[in-house]
């Protein structure tokens, strides 16, 4: 499922590119980083002993 969203994030990041430059590449990222997250909140769940603060550092 994870590495599904990522062919997808990846194609639709590709679009963007093409189609306006700059802004949209910025608005692709920063909705790749929203679902990024909430992906590793998901698996934070799963994983007791995750640290917040090591994961605010991989930031």
């Amino acid at each position: 499922m994870v590495n599904y969203c990522l062919k997808i994030l990846s194609w639709v990041i590709f679009i963007y590119i093409k189609i306006d430059g700059m802004v949209i590449v910025g608005l692709a990222i920063s909705w790749m980083i929203n679902i990024f997250l909430v992906l590793v909140n998901s698996w934070k769940e799963k994983v007791i002993a995750f640290n917040d603060h090591d994961f605010i550092l991989l930031i």
